[in-house]
């Protein structure tokens, strides 16, 4: 890395590690960390962490249905090909 690059990094990256340190309580564990599970706060992240898995599954289920209807979508278009296929070779 050039002696310029390193001078501009070096303030970017320094600067928000120093912030942070100096702000420590404002960047401390909310009250589910500390142990208050049945302060409102912690039925409200539990509610959002249940309704965010609930999403990803949901949408994960979606996929693999849509994939399953387009395959079997193609194989039905496949099999009227080759019926016609069959029957334009008798006639």
């Amino acid at each position: 890395m050039s002696p310029a690059r390193r001078i501009f990094f070096g303030p970017v990256f320094l600067g928000p590690s120093l912030v942070l340190l100096l702000w420590a309580p404002q960047a401390a564990a909310c009250t589910v960390c500390f142990g208050a599970s049945d302060a409102p706060i912690a039925r409200g992240l539990e509610a959002s962490v249940a309704f965010l898995v609930a999403l990803t599954y949901l949408l994960l289920v979606g996929g693999v249905v849509a994939f399953l209807l387009l395959r079997r979508r193609a194989q039905r278009l496949a099999e009227l090909q080759t019926a016609s296929q069959r029957d334009a070779r008798s006639c």
